[in-house]
């Protein structure tokens, strides 16, 4: 009888790497249970480490990637983390929870400011009283579009007040993100958003409903990839009812078939909007009003139009220069007949983001599943340093700086990090290409042959 020797099975090395990330996670999880203001020092150093994580991951997997269920498994369990994690760097939940409330009792959150029921005698669940208590800008009316408001009161049908509901419905957000990016470009982009330090921590700590508004475009990418353009338009229109943002790749996903895309597109947000307005609301663009005249906050572009310009000048150049962009971007693609899957969104959305006046970190989750589909130095740079801009005097608890004043070092060294990466990625391709000019003509071929021979 020949005996077969046992095969010794080798160590995945990716959970060392899943581990570190898990580590991470976890103790920003249980600093979020104490009582009192995050320390920076905490934050900053969790994501640093998921990137670290991020990085070390590709590195133990270029022999061969797990297995699909193990990657969807670690990113949901990465946000598991955050689910009873209270925010505390950031106050935008509390408006969430309001808004929720209000359109359970009035049908609509958009016809009074919360400051209005700080005096209204009213019945009002504790997790919403503390809402009210601690929302900002109570003066303002809700900012957030319809469909996003539809998400709030789903969760206070269920348990008025009950972060934690609410973020339930944020998991089952990024759940249908990482499937949908599995469909449309395979594991590695799955991995991405659901590795990235800035997914994880704006949605499962800070409960941000990016993810909610993102997962109806990028159903509507998927349907449009596929020619079905009556579902991609309806999509569409859900997706820009649930944030402006969206509107940002629309004409992308109409181009091919605008006939189709569009009227189904405008049909959806005339069904969303026209009862509202019918009612004598502006819906969210009250608030939305009041903080593009006004707001400022971690700006790039903007700032230095307004250092040029002055501020008032500035607010309208900083929508002319994003416009101009924009459509040199989408003509350039349009001339080149590139496909969907080429189309440059990713540049769309940091032109936008480095020019408006208002950049807040959480601002671009929405760059990840664009960014996982195709990666570029200067777009990973800026989703690693933005979390530099919660720097404020409120979260540093520095008396010489208004409540959401940033010190002096933060912009140059967030934006220089930025343009660093960005000029380095134009220096490597240059050089490649003087590289390549060199080459004799055969080793030309095998110097751009991808893949293991055959």
């Amino acid at each position: 009888m020949i005996s077969t020797p046992l095969r010794r099975q080798t160590f995945p090395r990716w959970i060392l790497p899943f581990s570190l990330a898990l580590g991470g996670y976890l103790i920003l999880a249980l600093y979020s249970l104490l009582p009192g203001r995050l320390p920076l020092g905490v934050w900053w150093s969790v994501q640093a480490v998921g990137w670290i994580s991020c990085a070390w991951f590709l590195r133990t997997v270029a022999a061969g990637w797990p297995a699909t269920p193990w990657i969807m498994a670690s990113a949901l369990v990465f946000r598991v983390c955050g689910l009873w994690a209270t925010p505390t760097l950031e106050d935008d939940y509390q408006r969430y929870l309001w808004d929720g409330w209000r359109t359970i009792q009035d049908g609509s959150p958009y016809d009074r400011a919360p400051a209005e029921f700080f005096s209204m005698a009213e019945k009002r669940p504790p997790g919403i009283e503390t809402a009210l208590n601690e929302l900002n800008n109570p003066d303002l009316t809700t900012i957030y579009a319809p469909v996003t408001q539809l998400l709030f009161a789903a969760a206070a049908a269920i348990a008025p007040g009950s972060l934690f509901t609410f973020k339930l419905f944020l998991l089952l957000s990024d759940f249908g993100i990482l499937l949908l990016l599995l469909i449309i470009g395979g594991r590695r982009t799955a991995w991405f958003y659901g590795w990235c330090p800035l997914a994880v921590t704006e949605t499962a700590f800070h409960a941000h409903p990016e993810a909610w508004a993102l997962l109806w475009l990028l159903a509507a990418w998927l349907f449009a990839s596929r020619n079905c353009y009556l579902v991609a338009g309806l999509l569409a229109g859900f997706a820009v009812g649930g944030k402006l943002f969206a509107l940002l790749a629309v004409p992308f996903l109409a181009w091919r078939r605008a006939a189709i895309i569009l009227p189904a597109f405008l049909a959806v947000l005339g069904t969303i909007y026209v009862p509202i307005l019918a009612t004598g609301s502006s819906a969210e663009w009250g608030g939305l009003h009041a903080m593009a005249g006004s707001f400022e906050f971690n700006s790039f572009g903007y700032a230095l139009l307004a250092a040029m310009f002055g501020s008032s000048a500035a607010r309208s150049l900083w929508l002319i220069l994003f416009g101009v962009l924009a459509t040199i971007f989408f003509v350039r693609w349009a001339q080149q007949k590139q496909s969907l899957q080429q189309a440059p969104v990713t540049d769309v959305l940091l032109a936008f983001f480095l020019l408006t006046p208002v950049l807040n970190p959480w601002y671009l989750v929405w760059l990840v599943p664009f960014v996982a589909l195709a990666p570029t130095r200067r777009a990973v740079a800026l989703l690693v340093v933005v979390p530099l801009s919660y720097a404020t005097g409120l979260n540093l608890g520095d008396p010489t700086l208004a409540t959401y004043e940033q010190p002096n070092w933060v912009r140059p060294i967030e934006f220089g990090f930025f343009l660093l990466a960005a000029l380095s990625a134009v220096w490597s391709t240059q050089s490649a290409d003087r590289e390549t000019s060199l080459l004799p003509q055969g080793q030309l071929g095998r110097r751009l042959r991808f893949g293991p021979r055959r």
